[in-house]
This record gives structure tokens, C-alpha cells and sequence, in this order.
């Protein structure tokens, strides 16, 4: 499968962003993670381990994934999810042992969050290092899903974790909001977004962490959100031109 690259910025670094169509981690499969386009830097692969289905990321010694550490002598490292705007920079907890880390092990004290989280990366081109995102998503019962990644081209610079180059501070860097209508707002259980063209959804709150996010292929969409607590988020509708930022406030 080919991934189309696309790049966001300033002119002091670029964002250089990954949009793909889901990707499941299938049973026994793989999934490569090329971030600049020469070449996989990543390895996700199923497995198991103990009879429990735990992803793994398979990665060289010029890489790695943010960990939350060892957890024995052996070096078996659990990846971390991370809130949307997290930093992930050299400061970043990046332990393993070289070659490999994984999602939600047996040994872990802290099991992956469910549901959509980044995860932070870093790696080398040539010899320059450099840190990037994967947005994924973990049912914690062995679905893993792949949804998009990007990583920051300037050698040794931040990002933050969801960002795509498209915006500073929420809000759209080419100032021209999407079209779109939401409604109601406030809601109950459910809202409905005409947006025109096929576009990203994504809702976080007000701590920034996303709490639901979804592709639409439809001119109007009807989300579920019952789940969601009484409170306000915050709703971001993007296409690759265009971006809109909403408050919602749900009753």
C-alpha cells in the first residue's frame, strides 16, 4: 500500500503528516510505519506472549517508541499512550532495550488506554534525529488499529502529539474555516454534522484528551455520544484544505 505524504508548517520546521485509511493489525500480521517515505522505520506486528494477544512494535537501535520503562531484568518495555498535545521531544522517556516494545503485556502495571492515544516516536534519517506521533487505537481485547502519523523534519524539534502542521493554538492556519453545520448544540445523546465533503472528526476535553474520533465518507453524519459525560469539548472537523473548531456543550 502506498501512503501519500503531506506536508504542514512554517517556515522553521515542517509537519510532515501521514493521513491513511485505517489500518487493523491483523492476526499474525504486520503493519509498516514509513514516517518520511524511504523506508519503514517501524515494525507493528501481532503476537502473543503467555496466551494473551500483545502488540508489538519492532524497532531498530536508532529508534524507539515513549515508554513508561523496564519492568524487569530481561529489558520488556510497555509503550505508553499519550493525550492529544502531549510534547515529545529528547526529554521524552524513550526506554527499551533497542529492539522492540509492546501494548498492554502481561507483566504491565499500566495497561494501554482504550480507545484512540498517540503514541510518540523517534528515529533517524541519515544522522539526524527527529520525533513524530501515531495515532492508533486499542479495544484492549486485541483489535489494534493504525490511524495516522507525522513527525516534525526538523532534526532535534518538538511535537506535539496530533499535530498535523494545520493549525497553531486551535486555530486554521489558511484562514478559511470548513463549511459545516452541527446540531444541536447543546446536545443530549446524539449530534448531526453536515460538513459537504468527506472530512475528520475528532472531540476532545477541555484537558485535551480525545474521547471520540472518526472518519466520515458522508455529506451529513449522526454521531452516538451517549457515553460521553455532561461537560463541554471541544469538536474539530478537517479535510486536508480546510479545518473548523467548535465548542460543544453536552446537557
Amino acid at each position: 500500500m502506498v501512503l501519500s505524504l503531506m506536508a504542514f508548517g512554517s517556515a522553521n520546521a515542517t509537519i510532515i503528516y501521514n493521513d491513511i485509511n485505517d489500518l487493523t493489525l491483523g492476526s499474525g500480521g504486520t503493519l509498516e510505519i514509513d514516517f518520511d517515505g524511504g523506508g519503514a522505520e517501524f515494525t507493528f506486528n501481532d503476537g502473543s506472549f503467555m496466551g494473551a494477544v500483545q502488540p508489538g512494535i519492532m524497532f531498530n537501535a536508532d529508534a524507539g517508541f515513549v515508554m513508561l520503562g523496564d519492568f524487569n531484568s530481561g529489558g520488556w518495555d510497555e509503550i505508553v499512550g499519550l493525550t492529544l498535545n502531549t510534547t515529545i521531544d529528547a526529554s521524552s522517556n524513550f526506554a527499551n532495550n533497542g529492539t522492540d516494545g509492546y501494548i498492554s503485556p502481561d507483566w504491565a502495571t499500566t495497561q494501554f488506554v482504550t480507545g484512540d492515544s498517540y503514541i510518540g516516536a523517534t528515529f533517524k534519517l541519515g544522522a539526524n534525529t527527529h520525533f513524530g506521533w501515531v495515532l492508533v487505537n486499542w479495544d484492549g481485547n486485541g483489535t489494534f488499529v493504525v490511524k495516522s502519523y507525522a513527525y516534525n523534519d526538523t532534526p532535534d524539534a518538538a511535537i506535539s502529539a496530533g499535530d498535523t502542521g494545520e493549525s497553531v493554538n486551535g486555530l486554521d492556519d489558511m484562514d478559511t474555516a470548513l463549511e459545516l453545520s452541527v446540531y444541536p448544540n447543546p446536545f443530549i445523546n446524539s449530534l448531526s454534522i453536515n460538513t459537504l465533503i468527506s472530512s475528520t472528526i475528532s472531540i476532545v476535553d477541555l484537558a485535551g484528551k480525545m474521547v471520540y474520533s472518526t472518519t466520515s465518507f458522508n455529506e451529513l453524519t449522526h454521531l452516538n455520544l451517549s457515553e460521553l459525560k455532561t461537560g463541554i469539548y471541544i469538536l474539530s472537523v478537517s479535510n486536508r484544505n480546510n479545518k473548523s473548531i467548535t465548542k460543544l456543550v453536552k446537557k
